[in-house]
């Protein structure tokens, strides 16, 4: 296939933000995509750990993307001083990153809670208490009495989708659908507050849907009043550390101190104290943790030999592979690192 001039402007963009191709079937865009995987991966794949992620929406597309990245990349013109011999693009599908995701977040929240099928979460719309508020609401809203139940199924998994707040829903322009719902009206209010009901209905019966991974950790940091950094919502990952100190205080009643250590042990803090410090540490240089990021076997030795060496070794190793890659970094982990500095140089 000859690629367009747009098709290769898409390809070669130096822009690494948030990029969008659209088009008809068969016109190439699964081509193009597998193009830019393919310059990114001789390009701008800087570093051994650096990989390119490609993401299908069923089995038989990862397939044949698979497949095809193989053929292209035999004929690849992107070969530069940073190509390498090993393959540095994998191929997954969104469902399978989703639910990988999705699993670690209600087992570190303790929920014992079961993806819903589409079948079984549009039952729930036939539920007594789903049919009393809808009934409530037949009167005033005539779109309402119009639409079918799938229909309103449908608007309520959209509105989850784009995990709209009722004032965005309310405000959001609304396209693509036979019936017409009004900006600010009372049946935007009614199919918001039913969507509330859906959610209660779907915990209750010990279910989740596929829109809740993100909104569980955004609704619990906020119910919370746990504080997000401008880091945290880069790397969702780092919110464990607040998140499972709160849980550990509300749940297991631990003391202030222990809650601290479980807060600090992920971005650290400059007010550890020595618990805090030997959570920290121990997290990083426990005998399961394999890398080749640092000099594991270094940190393991200076731990016993010096609480705030071993610190102060680790933030620097690991602050050092963050440059590297080009990723944000936690300003308490620089404070921390700062006062560790000062502290080590006035004992000397």
């Amino acid at each position: 296939m000859k690629l367009t001039k747009v098709q290769n402007r898409f390809i070669k963009n130096k822009n690494m933000g948030f990029s969008l191709m659209k088009g008809k079937s068969l016109t190439g865009k699964t081509i193009t995509a597998l193009h830019r995987v393919i310059n990114l991966e001789n390009n701008y794949c800087l570093y051994k750990d650096d990989k390119v992620l490609f993401l299908s929406s069923n089995s038989n597309e990862l397939i044949n993307n698979n497949n095809l990245y193989e053929n292209i990349s035999k004929e690849s013109e992107f070969y530069s001083l940073f190509s390498l011999s090993t393959r540095r693009v994998e191929f997954n599908l969104i469902d399978s990153l989703i639910k990988e995701y999705s699993n670690k977040y209600l087992k570190l929240n303790g929920l014992n809670l079961e993806l819903v099928s589409f079948d079984k979460g549009f039952e729930l719309l036939n539920s007594v208490e789903f049919n009393e508020k809808m009934n409530g609401f037949l009167k005033k809203s005539k779109v309402l009495n119009k639409i079918s139940a799938e229909e309103l199924y449908n608007e309520i998994m959209w509105i989850k989708s784009c995990n709209f707040t009722k004032e965005e829903y309310n405000e959001v322009e609304r396209k693509g659908r036979k019936y017409r719902i009004i900006r600010n009206s009372f049946t935007r209010e009614a199919i918001y507050s039913l969507k509330k009901v859906y959610n209660d209905l779907l915990i209750d019966n010990g279910f989740y849907d596929i829109y809740d991974e993100t909104s569980f950790a955004i609704k619990y940091a906020k119910e919370n009043n746990i504080q997000i950094s401008e880091t945290e919502k880069n790397s969702v990952k780092l919110l464990h550390g607040k998140i499972g100190a709160d849980i550990a205080k509300k749940k297991y009643g631990v003391s202030e101190e222990i809650a601290k250590a479980i807060e600090y042990h992920t971005t650290t803090n400059p007010n550890m104290d020595t618990l805090a410090k030997i959570i920290y540490v121990s997290d990083k240089i426990e005998l399961n943790r394999k890398t080749e990021k640092y000099d594991i076997e270094a940190e393991r030795k200076l731990a016993k030999e010096d609480l705030d060496k071993a610190m102060l070794l680790i933030i620097n190793d690991v602050t050092k592979y963050l440059i590297e890659q080009g990723k944000l970094i936690a300003i308490e982990s620089i404070e921390t690192r700062n006062k560790l500095l000062l502290n080590i140089k006035g004992e000397n």
